[in-house]
């Protein structure tokens, strides 16, 4: 785990939705819809908490941060979290760039593992360092550091909810249907460590518990994390800093086929230790207050075998895939990676446009009060106003002064041609103040480095396009073609988070109100390339239900947690922690996926590189077998209207997995075996989640129903 951030107010920190940071976004905007009303929850009321007012930035990223925990109620929200990520990734880059300094993981201008790693053992010494300071200064009698006192400590917990509410999220999509087949090892590597912050489905180990837990002791009950009443202003969480880096996290996991690298450049940052967490762990136990949150980080983040250690190894893997795929595209795989991580370094710290926007406001105030009238000559116009007019001494000393700076900072920074958001090089501004300009010497050289990062750090107001201007910083290639790219986006074989039109769920009659499992599926015969779509397909049908960490802070997520993990091929739940062991694993530990392109190969079908190739082969030969594996991914996307009919649908593809695990021309002994391991596991989860959802009005109906028409529609197309 990396910094935590204080609770105490910061400077502004300026939203990037790839609109222009001095103008309310409009696409979040600031209405409250139907579904975000606060419903039934603590009595907000009775929260007592001083007045701070939201600035526009921070109330748009609380948008964006409850709108992707709920992205089946809020589809429409992809694109602007597509811009706004894509934004967040320019920026961390560029400041990185800019500030340059020790230890900048961009002087690692070739990738090789030896300096990644020697890299990564500098920056864990420097946290060493840091910690032993910090003991020495404790031991020679200082008291604590982060809190003054237990108050603090409790606000400081307050506040740094909404990031470690989402703790894990930004690998938790990583690892879908749609992962290309031969990444699958990869991303299998990157989920679990998500898997691992939830306790592998063990709900007394799932970080977000715990962090709520804690949140109890302290005295704060709040509502869930993804509820319209986490947003409200009155619970005080009002650090602008951290809603930005809550909803950077869950932006970063969104589009996983399209930023892998950037998503696993992210957790290598994140999954590093930091001296807070360190004295967190010291100081809040010294306060009355469980210091264990921290305790765990510190732990399972280790660089030998736990998720430090994880990182850097899948970063390696990830590369070795690309160079064996096409050498030429290994460096910008890299610059990829290093984006990713300037993100996570990013949101952790407190360089940002704002930072620079004061500084270059103030500076010009500075220049302007000595300049007189040596402007008089001038017709460039800021604004619509004479430079004159900005810099008259009755206006510069008027008591508005804070306003006149962040008037002409606005007005300056829409300049054209004096300024070019995004692009320094290309405005009149700086070019009169280099060599040969105009204004050469009216401004130090610091001071214009200054004022070029404000420029580059500006977004240009959709004056061009977010995925070029992240793309010329790192090499990445885009398709210009607009048309194909939304095509693509609404195909849920080939993109995720896809929302096609939800298929309709017709079966002849009523789910019942108790679950009896239907008699084995026989056949001796099977139509194989039907078969390989419909099996290639349903393990999509229930990992969504586990994408937003909340979900997964209950007794029903942390077992369908546990299933999923049976379906990837990972160690069963022990007591203890993976870690490395799993990636070190010996044997052949399958995926449902790996079983099904055994299967390919067995049957002599043409081995398929994703599940779109399967569902392009099948249509020709039979497309209702296409119709219902769109049907499945078109529910699973609407994993909370449609929870407890997944789950029963899932359940009929159990069947399905018995009926495989038993033909010896399907699978070898091996992968039999392999498959009634996972079938086994299966099944006892099963039993726990039907007693978990008994509980719910009408939820072993619609479990039920899934199931009658999951196993309808199998042996119809099957047999």
């Amino acid at each position: 785990m990396t910094t935590f951030l204080y609770a105490t107010p910061f400077a502004i920190t300026g939203v990037v939705l790839a609109f222009f940071h001095y103008r309310q976004p409009s696409v979040i905007d600031q209405s409250t819809s139907d579904s975000e009303k606060s419903s039934e929850g603590p009595n907000l009321s009775k929260i007592s908490t001083k007045n701070v007012a939201e600035k526009p930035e921070t109330q748009s990223y609380k948008k964006l941060y409850h709108r992707v925990q709920n992205l089946e109620d809020f589809p429409d929200v992809l694109p602007i979290a597509r811009q706004t990520l894509l934004s967040l990734l320019r920026q961390g880059v560029l400041v990185a760039r800019l500030q340059g300094g020790q230890h900048n993981v961009l002087d690692i201008t070739e990738y090789q593992p030896d300096q990644l790693a020697s890299f990564m053992a500098t920056k864990r010494q420097d946290t060493h360092d840091d910690w032993s300071s910090y003991l020495s200064r404790r031991e020679a009698g200082g008291g604590p550091e982060m809190f003054a006192d237990r108050e603090a400590a409790r606000q400081w917990i307050k506040q740094n909810a909404p990031l470690q509410l989402v703790d894990g999220a930004w690998v938790a999509r990583v690892h879908n249907v749609t992962t290309p087949f031969a990444l699958r090892g990869i991303t299998k590597d990157a989920w679990q460590t998500y898997c691992e912050e939830l306790g592998d489905g063990d709900l007394e180990k799932n970080h977000c518990f715990i962090y709520k837990e804690l949140l109890h002791e302290v005295d704060f009950d709040m509502p869930d994390q993804n509820s319209s009443d986490f947003l409200d202003p009155r619970l005080g969480l009002y650090n602008d800093r951290i809603w930005r880096a809550g909803a950077g996290h869950l932006l970063i996991s969104l589009f996983p086929n399209d930023f892998l690298p950037e998503i696993l450049g992210f957790n290598l940052h994140y999954e590093s230790l930091a001296p807070q967490t360190l004295k967190a762990a010291k100081e809040l136990p010294e306060f009355g207050i469980s210091g264990h949150y921290f305790a765990v980080h510190i732990c399972i983040d280790n660089a030998d075998s736990g998720h430090s250690a994880m990182a850097e190894a899948t970063i390696r893997s990830y590369i070795d895939h690309v160079r064996r795929t096409d050498e030429k595209m290994v460096q910008q795989a890299w610059k990829r990676v290093q984006a990713g991580f300037l993100l996570s370094e990013y949101l952790d710290g407190d360089e940002d446009l704002s930072k620079y926007r004061e500084t270059v406001a103030q500076m010009i105030h500075n220049k302007a009060g000595v300049a007189g009238q040596v402007h008089c000559s001038s017709r460039a116009r800021i604004g619509g106003r004479k430079l004159t007019e900005w810099f008259s001494p009755n206006l510069l000393s008027s008591v508005n002064s804070h306003s006149w700076k962040n008037d002409f900072v606005a007005a300056l920074a829409r300049s054209k041609p004096w300024v070019y958001p995004g692009d320094s090089a290309r405005g009149l501004l700086i070019r009169e103040l280099s060599w040969k300009g105009r204004m050469f010497g009216a401004f130090t050289h610091s001071e214009v480095q200054n004022l070029r990062t404000w420029i580059d750090l500006l977004d240009n107001d959709g004056a061009a396009d977010p995925e070029e201007g992240y793309s010329n910083l790192v090499g990445k290639q885009i398709d210009g073609n607009l048309e194909k790219m939304a095509t693509v986006a609404q195909d849920c074989a080939l993109t995720h988070p896809a929302f096609p039109p939800q298929r309709e769920k017709t079966l002849a009659s009523a789910g019942q109100a108790e679950f009896f499992p239907l008699p084995p599926i026989q056949s001796t015969q099977v139509k194989s390339e039907t078969l390989l779509a419909l099996w290639l397909v349903h393990p999509c049908i229930l990992e969504q239900i586990v994408m937003s960490p909340h979900r997964t802070a209950t007794s029903l997520g942390s077992r369908v947690l546990q299933l999923l993990r049976a379906e990837s091929g990972y160690m069963a739940k022990s007591s203890g922690v993976a870690g490395m062991d799993e990636q070190r694993r010996p044997g052949y530990n399958p995926s449902l996926t790996t079983i099904g392109l055994q299967i390919a190969r067995n049957t002599c079908l043409p081995e398929p590189t994703s599940l779109k190739d399967v569902l392009c082969s099948v249509e020709q030969t039979s497309p209702q077998a296409t119709d219902f594996a769109y049907a499945v991914l078109s529910w699973a996307a609407r994993p909370v209207s449609n929870e407890a009919f997944l789950l029963g649908l899932a359940r009929a593809f159990l069947d399905l997995e018995v009926w495989v695990s038993c033909n010896e021309v399907l699978l070898g002994k091996e992968d039999r075996q392999a498959l009634r391991e996972i079938i086994e596991r299966k099944q006892a989860c099963f039993e726990e989640i039907l007693s978990e959802i008994k509980v719910g009005v009408g939820r072993v109906e619609s479990f039920t129903t899934g199931y009658g028409l999951g196993r309808t529609r199998l042996e119809k197309l099957l047999i």
